[in-house]
Parts: structure tokens; sequence; C-alpha cells
């Protein structure tokens, strides 16, 4: 059974914080040129990947410690001095000073998002999906038609476009991906229907949790089990290399979520990202 305490709450959100770092440190190895940036404080990680990029943000402040002024002070000097707003996502069981802190700064709300989780153990992994699709690690050859096959597969799931989003299959969003690739402790995973990659997603791992992050499915080829296939593929490797608690992010009341839920994944807590725009100052350097 999950008990959705600070205990619970403090694993995942280290699992955060070291996939976040491990991205930004894969970016960094395979584009230099680029300027991601990340930085250690409050106890979470900043990163930073581009003023309208959905990465640049921070996660896991506040998780083991309270947050002071200087922690604010140095997180927005990160950010704004980059010319970027300040994104900060916000565990309900974090230090109350997180919270505070913001509001006081006047932050608001731009998103909510669940988090889920799951006991990861034998049982979990009884009945793995009946499909004609094959799942498998990626081989080096084949990242980046990983990356643009599931690319695709977000592009074309209206769930994951905001309203108004301009996201497009471009190198800046083919660059995301690979950088996880890139990322030590990420694993990337295809989804295949005979010769064709059709879909996949990644799995980080740390300290016993397994990260369930970015899988879809390519729209010509839905409803054939693919995504099934690679949620059980991703497990199953967690399982092998240790893991006993699974974790998925959805947003509120999606598709996503229902479908997390029927596979035993349940709401540990939901977390807010608040948003500060950089100064007026600062935007005209």
């Amino acid at each position: 059974m999950i008990h959705a305490d600070h205990a619970l709450a403090l694993r995942i959100e280290s699992g955060e914080v070291a996939g976040a770092r491990a991205w930004a440190e894969g970016y960094q190895r395979l584009f230099p040129e680029d300027g991601v940036a990340w930085l250690e404080v409050a106890g979470g990680c900043a990163v930073f990947a581009g003023p309208d990029s959905p990465v640049t943000q921070v996660q896991g402040a506040g998780m083991r410690r309270a947050v002071s002024k200087e922690d604010f002070d140095r997180i927005e000097d990160f950010f704004f001095s980059r010319n970027s707003r300040v994104q900060v996502v916000v565990c309900p069981l974090a230090e109350p000073s997180l919270l505070a802190g913001l509001t006081k700064r006047g932050y608001t709300v731009a998103e909510m998002e669940n988090v889920l989780a799951m006991p990861l153990d034998a049982e979990s992994l009884t009945s793995p999906p009946t499909t004609e699709v094959e799942v498998r690690r990626v081989e080096p050859g084949e990242v980046g038609e990983w990356a643009e096959t599931v690319a695709r597969g977000f592009i074309e799931e209206p769930e994951f476009v905001p309203a108004g989003s301009d996201l497009k299959l471009d190198e800046t969003f083919l660059r995301l991906l690979l950088a996880g690739e890139a990322a030590e402790g990420h694993c990337i995973f295809a989804s295949w229907l005979g010769a064709r990659m059709i879909g996949g997603g990644s799995l980080f791992m740390h300290a016993g949790v397994a990260m369930l992050n970015g899988a879809s499915t390519l729209a010509a080829f839905r409803r054939r089990g693919a995504h099934s296939a690679v949620h059980f593929a991703r497990l199953a490797c967690a399982f092998d290399d240790g893991c006993d608690l699974a974790r998925v992010v959805t947003q509120p009341g999606s598709t996503s979520q229902r479908n997390a839920e029927r596979r035993g994944f349940r709401v540990a807590y939901t977390r807010a990202a608040l948003v500060r725009k950089p100064p007026v100052a600062a935007q005209n350097t």
C-alpha cells in the first residue's frame, strides 16, 4: 500500500532532482554550445534550457530543509540573468517556507500535475500485455529515429500539446529527447510493429525509484497495445534493476491518469508549478 507521506514524496522528489541534473549534464555533453545550465539550490535542482523550454524549472526544492531568502535570490538570479521566467514545481509536502516565499514574491500558479505511485514487485508484472507490438531497448544506431518517432507521437497527441502551443518537430525538440539518452541513469525503449518503429518511452532510475517518463505512439498505430507494452517493458527493466517503487506524472483527470490507475498506480500528491516573469529591466537587456 502507498502512503502519501513525506517519506514517499522525498524519495520521488529526490529522483526528480537526480533526473533533472543527469538530463542537464547529458545535454551539456552533447550540445555544449546551447547554453543549458543547472544549479543545486534549496535541496533541489534548477535547470535552464532556454526561456520557453518546458525543462526550464526548479524541482525538488524545500524537501529536506526550509528555503531561505538567499535560496530564492540564487534561484531568481540564475533565471533572470538569462532573461527567463522562473518556474518552481512545488510538492505539497515540501517545507512551508517554499510556498510562503513564492507567494510573498508574487509567483502565480501556472499549472497542476498529479504524481502517481505504485509499489513495484513481482505481482506488478504478472500480466504482460497481449499484443503484436515488440518493445526493446534502443540500440545506438536507432537513437535519432527514436527521438523523431517519440516527438511525432507527442505532437499528434492533443493531451500533450497546450492550447496555443507552437510545439513542432524541430531541432530544439529533438535535442530535448536526445539529451535523455545521453543522461546517466536514463534508459530509452522503442515499440515496433514488424520492421516499423511506432513509438517509445524513457525510464530513469534513482535509489530504487523507477521514474517513467515521456512515452508516445504514432497516431496511425494507436489502440494496438503499444503504450501498454512500453509501460510493461520499463517496469520489468526497473524491477530487474532492483527498483521497488514506480512513479508517473500526468495532467489531472487526463487519459494518461486513467490509464495509469488501471495499471495499479494511485495519486500520491498533486504538484503546482508557480511562475514569476523576469523584471522589465532584465527583459530589456
